[in-house]
């Protein structure tokens, strides 16, 4: 009978660029004050990068600021408009 091995196939370091200053086109309405006292009041999202054996997948999310919950998500074989549209 074979062993099963198991190898961790990490991706290589990433560099981010570091910038100046934040996109001027985009307002910064919370000034960083995510305690919320109101579900539904503020919503965030973000989009991520997974290797799922064979490819890069992107993740999108978006997530309620007063309970921390995930209520909505997208998966995409590429970060285009299409994963982050509204659904």
């Amino acid at each position: 009978m074979n062993e099963l091995e198991l190898e961790s196939c990490q991706p290589g370091s990433h560099t981010y660029k570091t910038l100046e200053q934040p996109h001027v086109d985009i307002p910064n309405i919370l000034n960083r004050q995510f305690d919320v006292a109101t579900p539904n009041l503020f919503w965030c999202g973000d989009i991520t990068y997974i290797w799922t054996g064979s490819a890069w997948s992107y993740l999108a999310l978006v997530i309620d600021l007063y309970g921390r919950n995930v209520i909505g998500w997208a998966l995409s074989d590429s970060p285009d408009t299409i994963t982050t549209k509204k659904r």
